[in-house]
């Protein structure tokens, strides 16, 4: 009788050191699967410092003309300026401000009042502008994103010549 308790106790012992195994086994399954997918807590949101950095092409009230396509009007700019991605940007500006002005002239010579006059035309005399002036500057392909990106276009009038 002694021999079938030990074999009872055996067994039992054994169904024990399985059980605990298993629970080991998967306690350490289980930490490892939240530490990969993390928790649900958000983290707290940190304070970005958002840097404009600008370039001023025409001075605000500092009154600009530019003839018009036909040479028989122009067009008063009140202000141009640039939000440019980076420094070295800015920097190049500054140091191509003839090349820029005189690619921005011919840009107003290619247009008519009426083109000016609309919304789509005014964006896309702001995106021509961006596109020569990155070329000269040198910030095209991959490297535009720290050229210039926006525009700003104070338009105070336009007036006839003749």
């Amino acid at each position: 009788m002694d021999k079938k308790n030990n074999e009872g106790g055996a067994y039992f012992i054994g169904l024990l050191i399985v059980a605990v195994l298993a629970a080991v086994v998967g306690a350490i399954t289980g930490i490892i699967v939240m530490k990969m997918m993390g928790t649900n807590q958000k983290k707290p949101a940190t304070a970005t410092i958002s840097t404009v950095i600008k370039a001023v092409i025409v001075p605000d009230g500092k009154l600009k003309t530019y003839m018009l396509k036909g040479g028989k009007e122009v067009i008063a700019i009140d202000g141009m300026s640039f939000k440019v991605g980076s420094i070295a940007a800015r920097t190049e500006i500054s140091n191509h401000q003839d090349e820029i002005n005189d690619a921005i002239q011919t840009l107003f010579l290619r247009k008519e009042k009426a083109e000016l006059s609309t919304v789509a035309g005014l964006e896309l005399l702001k995106q021509q502008i961006i596109d020569v002036t990155n070329g000269i500057i040198g910030f095209t392909g991959d490297r535009a994103k720290y050229g210039v990106q926006q525009v700003y276009i104070s338009i105070k009038s336009f007036a006839s010549v003749e």
